[in-house]
């Protein structure tokens, strides 16, 4: 069984609940691509640094090549946090959002809600892990560093 067979009926189960808050869940993904994106421009900007900086003695490559480091790195961060940041300040704050719908049933005792929306984050969360762990495994054998 493929994962998608198994999380089908569970989703298509749950996507009702979510239909006030589809564009969020679009802007949430997107957010959750651009992570392992800026993961892909670190190894790249490694890779250029070793050839052409240090192999190549282009040293006047290299403060740049910091910079670039250093932007993926934040940018890295910065994307995690707001994700985060994001449901947590509209659970708190906001008039309207993932946050909100989750505290308003919370608040309601609609339990079926709440729980859905919570069960949501965590399968996102989790196959978004799951994708980045296949990743990093199949990296790990190409480069024949794979664990047994």
């Amino acid at each position: 069984m493929t994962i998608y067979s198994e999380l089908a009926p569970l989703l298509r189960r749950f996507a009702p609940y979510l239909k006030e808050v589809r564009g969020r869940w679009l802007a949430a993904a997107c957010l959750l691509v651009a992570g392992p994106a800026l993961s892909a421009c670190l190894l790249w900007s490694v890779k250029v640094l070793v050839d052409d900086v240090f192999v190549g003695r282009a040293f006047e490559q290299l403060p740049l090549l910091i910079g670039i480091y250093l932007a993926i790195t934040v940018g890295k961060l910065a994307v995690s946090y707001a994700f985060i940041g994001v449901i947590a300040s509209e659970f708190i704050l906001a008039p309207s959002g993932l946050g909100r719908v989750i505290s308003d049933a919370y608040t309601d005792f609609n339990n079926r809600q709440m729980y859905a929306l919570m069960l949501l984050l965590i399968i996102v969360a989790t196959v978004v892990n799951m994708l980045l762990h296949v990743v990093d495994q199949r990296w790990a054998e190409r480069r024949g560093i794979a664990k047994p």
